[in-house]
């Protein structure tokens, strides 16, 4: 049905079909060389349209490359104008006197002994990070998520797992 094919044609071309080449010779081809020309014929058609929406990315992506050599040699202080506006524009900053806190674990096979360590740190982060946010003036209350990824041999509903934000309102 992808390829325009219908029951009918797989039929009909069971034992072979005449087909008219580009020279406009008649010649026989196998069902399988049916398939496969019909096939390529909508891999053409889809692969335009896809190609056709790279030109349209390929600024943002030289722009994309110039922000990570400007990080890469951001020490050196000339680039920090650069580096700052490429922030701002694809992190669009809303202030807010609440906080969010992500907690990103990395439950991968490698960390598993890391990972019992930092569950164990999380009662003292939260102990710090009430004066951090007092510092930094955000005196709203605070959302957290936990989330968690995995190896990349993992379910892949269990790679990242992600729970819902939570606040202590």
């Amino acid at each position: 049905e992808k390829f325009g094919v219908t029951p009918a044609d797989v039929d009909a071309n069971r034992h072979g079909v005449a087909v008219k080449g580009k020279d406009g010779n008649s010649t026989t081809t196998t069902l399988h060389s049916y398939l496969r020309g019909k096939a390529k014929e909508a891999f053409n058609k889809e692969y335009a349209a896809v190609c056709s929406g790279v030109d349209d990315l390929n600024p943002i992506h030289n722009e994309s490359l110039k922000f990570l050599e400007a990080l890469k040699n951001i020490s050196r202080g000339s680039n920090f104008e650069l580096v700052k506006t490429y922030l701002e524009k694809f992190n669009r900053v809303v202030f807010s006197k609440k906080g969010r806190v992500l907690l990103l674990l990395d439950g991968t096979c490698s960390m598993s002994s890391l990972f019992t360590k930092a569950k164990g740190k999380v009662f003292e982060m939260f102990d710090r990070l009430g004066t951090v946010l007092e510092d930094v003036g955000i005196d709203e209350g605070v959302e957290l998520c936990v989330a968690v990824y995995r190896n990349y041999n993992s379910d892949a509903r269990l790679l990242l797992e992600k729970g819902p934000w939570c606040s202590n309102a």
